[in-house]
């Protein structure tokens, strides 16, 4: 069970690093980056639209997830500024919810893997390190 809640929790990363990364060059606030850590992916503009898309599925499908309530502090941590992964950890999951985001996360991360490249992908691996 660890070995998902790891899995989870890596694929939470790098949802906010993706969001992360979309923001700088967007108008939409999905998830927050500096300008300079968007900047080093090197990011086309084909990726970053790619990205803002993937983000938004990604987001629907996790709010399909939660509860009222817990909908409604997500998207609050959200419009604070807080990454994907920080408005997941303030909401207090039970373990069906976490599973079910793991394989929301698991296709975002089928789709991340598909619009960066390999060596972009690696960028947000390590940062995360």
């Amino acid at each position: 069970m660890s070995k998902q809640l790891l899995s989870l929790g890596l694929a939470v990363c790098l949802t906010g690093v993706m969001g992360i990364a979309v923001h700088a060059q967007s108008s939409e606030n999905l998830s927050l980056m500096s300008s300079d850590q968007a900047n080093k992916l090197g990011l086309t503009m084909e990726q970053k639209k790619a990205l803002v898309q993937v983000q938004k599925q990604t987001h629907a499908n996790i709010e399909g997830i939660l509860t009222p309530g817990q909908l409604q502090q997500f998207q609050a941590s959200l419009a604070q500024g807080a990454t994907t992964r920080d408005a997941l950890k303030s909401v207090n999951l039970e373990l069906r919810q976490k599973i079910r985001i793991k394989n929301v996360m698991e296709g975002m991360m089928g789709q991340l893997k598909t619009i960066l490249t390999p060596a972009q992908f690696e960028q947000i691996k390590d940062s995360m390190a």
